[in-house]
C-alpha cells in the first residue's frame, strides 16, 4: 500500500531549495556480540530504522537511528528465537540550514523523512556496520544498496 501524502512533488522541490546540508554526524553506537561458535553459520539479519525532527527559524534537525540484530538461522532456514548473535546500533545527527526562516511544514518533513532520509543515511548505516564488523573480526555482512521498506 503506497503512502498518500497532501504536498505535490512540486510543492515539496520548492521546499527542499531552502533547505542547505550543513553537516551529518555520529552521536552515539553500541555493538554488542555474544561470544558462540554460531557466527560461522547462516544468521538471519533484521534491519529497524526510525527518524525524528526538530524544525526551527534558522535550521531543521533530523535524527535517523537504526538497530542491526544478527540471530543464528539452523538449515532448515529459521531463526533461534534463544539466540542473537551481535547488535549494532547507531543515531546520527543531520542538521539543515534553512536560506528562508520560513517554517517547514509537517506534510514535507514526513516526506522527506519517509523518502529522502532514508536514502541519504543508509550508505552512512553501512559505513558503520561495517566498520563493526571488521574490528570484532566477524565474518563479513552482506548489505544491500538500499534499504527500502
Amino acid at each position: 500500500m503506497q503512502k498518500q501524502y497532501k504536498l505535490s512533488p512540486e510543492q515539496y522541490s520548492e521546499i527542499l531549495q531552502i533547505l542547505r546540508l550543513k553537516d551529518v554526524f555520529l552521536i552515539e553506537s553500541n555493538f554488542k556480540m555474544n561470544d558462540s561458535d554460531h557466527l560461522r553459520g547462516m544468521v538471519k539479519l533484521n534491519i529497524e530504522d526510525k527518524y525524528s525532527i526538530f524544525d526551527t527559524d534558522g535550521c531543521a534537525v533530523f535524527y535517523a537511528s537504526f538497530k542491526l540484530t544478527g540471530q543464528c538461522q539452523n538449515k532448515e532456514g529459521s531463526s533461534s528465537d534463544e539466540e542473537e548473535l551481535f547488535t549494532i546500533k547507531g543515531k546520527f545527527r543531520i542538521e539543515y540550514s534553512k536560506i528562508d526562516n520560513k517554517a517547514i511544514p509537517k506534510d514535507f518533513l514526513k516526506i522527506f523523512q519517509d523518502v529522502s532520509l532514508s536514502i541519504m543515511m543508509w550508505p552512512y548505516y553501512r559505513e558503520l556496520i561495517q566498520n563493526f564488523v571488521a574490528r570484532a573480526s566477524m565474518p563479513p555482512v552482506t548489505l544491500p544498496l538500499l534499504m527500502r521498506k
